[in-house]
């Protein structure tokens, strides 16, 4: 017999059940078991937690170079037509004028500007290649950025070819030099000691998407991908 609200109660044979040393062993052998299964899922999580930022480490440490690219400074002649008629049209002429401006070529002869001495057709397409085929959009963004430069020569730093860059970020290795060549190597090492190569922040890395240029390709559509990819996933 006990008490309740100093009322007497019978002790019936569930609550003896119930506080009997064998079931308080059992139960705390299943409250053990579930610490153990916490701790064990706890410590996947964390392995796999651990794993991924190994991982992203990994690949941002051995893709450090990518973050990085080289440029060639560019003495640019913007004062022959159609250039000449921007002062004379309004904002949405010029830039229309602006639009139809041979920006391969005014890089083409920035190069040969540098490299008088370069002749022939051969000769003059390998001076062509030490800039990126990207350097004609480059310079047409600037120019449309800020149309006063139209009618004056003005220096820009453009994207280099990707072999120069393979060639400076390697130090010159043994195959980088032979598939720049030995001509281009030259080249090379009058624009560096000219201070007309510099290593610049790649931009186009993370802006970019897809390209059969190695300089000019980026990692925005996988991010894109991805994102949606993630999010679809996350939805369903």
């Amino acid at each position: 017999m006990t008490e309740m609200n100093g009322l007497p109660t019978e002790t019936g044979p569930s609550e003896d059940r119930w506080s009997s040393p064998q079931l308080k062993r059992q139960l705390k052998k299943r409250q053990r078991a579930e610490r153990i299964f916490e701790w064990c899922g706890a410590a996947a999580i964390a392995f796999a937690l651990s794993s991924l930022a190994l991982l992203l480490f990994s690949t941002v440490l051995s893709g450090t170079g990518a973050f990085v690219t080289t440029e060639i400074k560019l003495d640019v002649d913007l004062t022959g037509a159609p250039f000449d008629q921007i002062a004379a049209l309004d904002e949405t002429a010029a830039a229309d004028t602006l639009a139809k401006a041979d920006y391969r070529s005014l890089v083409k002869n920035g190069l040969r500007t540098l490299f008088p001495e370069a002749k022939g057709r051969k000769e003059k397409r390998a001076l062509s290649s030490l800039a990126s085929r990207g350097a004609a959009g480059t310079l047409e963004d600037i120019v449309r950025g800020d149309p006063s430069l139209a009618g004056q020569t003005v220096s820009v730093w453009l994207p280099a070819d990707d072999e120069i860059d393979l060639f400076r970020k390697t130090d010159g290795g043994a195959a980088a030099t032979e598939r720049l060549g030995e001509r281009k190597v030259r080249w090379v090492g009058h624009l560096d000691s000219q201070d007309r190569l510099r290593s610049a922040l790649n931009r186009a890395f993370i802006s970019s998407g897809d390209s059969r240029e190695p300089e000019l390709a980026g990692i925005w559509g996988a991010l894109v991908g991805s994102f949606w990819t993630l999010l679809v996933t996350l939805l369903i």
